[in-house]
């Protein structure tokens, strides 16, 4: 049987981890100085500063001045104040089941990934790129709670700009949140190399996955989460995802625009900029 661990957390933890998806250094080099001093002039320590810049970057607010990142605090202080956030993550093996070519009985196409103990397909090239190396694999689902979903509503009803700078911390906390989560299993998995963390909807990786993976989690039943039909969860701020277990060293594979779920709409790219956390 897979091993599997349900984690409960009754407040978002006090100790924030400083282990971000997306590299704190980088980050604050592309601080303007306008920015820079605002956040010198004032108290904030360096994880709180960058967690109020990763959420700024989510609400698509690009020069910020000190009304947002006041307000951004303000929200991001509720937001945390709101969420109970959870977490499951089962320990799956990967089988590479080989696939015929109906059109060429004499011919064979690439291999198909699945996930051993769920007859589950990862299909796609990225899922075969990044899971190369890897016989294993870590399954996740988090959630920020249904607390901080009724919140949400509440703002969307009443001040849709704070609803706004509300839905980006939310975001902001669910990705630390899991990259917290990622560091405690590094340390239960000392003897494994991790690839990156990636999910349904990444890359080719299809979105409709996200659907058959929650009833395989019994997301419903553990977290309270409810995928819909569309596949979209329910409370919003949740989330599943992958990380591949290898016995080399693996490198970063999906940084960067390409695999950006924002690519189309990118803000940055039409100026002919990036958000330099790529």
């Amino acid at each position: 049987m897979p091993s599997v661990c349900l984690h409960r957390h009754q407040a978002f933890p006090a100790r924030l981890c400083l282990a971000f998806f997306f590299c704190p250094e980088i980050l604050v080099k592309t601080v303007s100085e306008r920015e820079e001093s605002i956040f010198s002039g004032q108290w904030y320590n360096d994880t709180m500063k960058t967690e109020i810049q990763n959420a700024l970057r989510y609400a698509g607010i690009r020069r910020p001045d000190e009304t947002s990142i006041r307000d951004m605090k303000q929200m991001m202080d509720l937001a945390k104040s709101t969420s109970r956030p959870r977490w499951i993550c089962r320990h799956l093996h990967l089988e590479r089941k080989q696939q015929t070519d109906n059109a060429d009985p004499c011919g064979s196409l690439a291999p198909v990934l699945f996930l051993q103990e769920w007859n589950l397909p990862l299909e796609g090239n990225m899922a075969a790129s990044l899971l190369a190396d890897c016989q294993e694999i870590l399954v996740l689902a988090a959630t920020l709670g249904l607390a901080y979903e009724r919140a949400l509503l509440r703002l969307q009803k009443t001040d849709i700009a704070q609803a706004v700078l509300f839905d980006a911390a939310g975001s902001a906390l669910l990705e630390q949140f899991l990259d917290e989560q990622e560091e405690v299993l590094r340390h239960e998995y000392p003897d494994c190399f991790f690839t990156d963390r990636f999910s349904c909807g990444y890359g080719d990786l299809p979105l409709a996955l996200q659907k058959p993976l929650s009833e395989c989690l019994q997301l419903q039943r553990t977290l309270g989460i409810y995928v819909s039909d569309s596949c979209m969860m329910n409370p919003t701020k949740s989330v599943t995802a992958f990380i591949g277990l290898a016995d080399r060293r693996q490198p970063a594979r999906i940084r960067g625009c390409a695999f950006c779920s924002l690519q189309k709409q990118c803000t940055y790219k039409k100026e002919g900029k990036t958000c330099a956390v790529s």
